[in-house]
């Protein structure tokens, strides 16, 4: 999983920021957020960690990406990873 946080990344190449339209899309809020592609989280679904949306009582997912943002996530992740800057962190622990 590429998690998502509120810092941009001192590298350019380590992230990429979600435009505003899908921040809204997903419920996000409304500060700008950015998808990693290096520090990757590895864990069993359902997690011991995981947690429903705010606000939801049935609820855990955000939703889905658009394809183009997904395409350009999952190409940022392979690059990372042929350069060994990428890395995989379990969860599970």
């Amino acid at each position: 999983m590429a998690p998502i946080t509120h810092v941009p990344h001192k590298d350019i190449d380590a992230s990429l920021e979600i435009p505003r339209e899908v921040c809204r899309a997903l419920g996000l809020d409304n500060d700008r957020q950015w998808l990693r592609f290096d520090e990757l989280n590895s864990f069993l679904w359902p997690g011991y960690d995981l947690r429903k949306r705010p606000g939801s009582l049935d609820k855990y997912d955000y939703g889905l990406l658009p394809k183009d943002l997904f395409e350009q996530l999952k190409y940022g992740i392979l690059l990372r990873q042929q350069k060994l800057k990428a890395h995989i962190i379990s969860r599970d622990d």
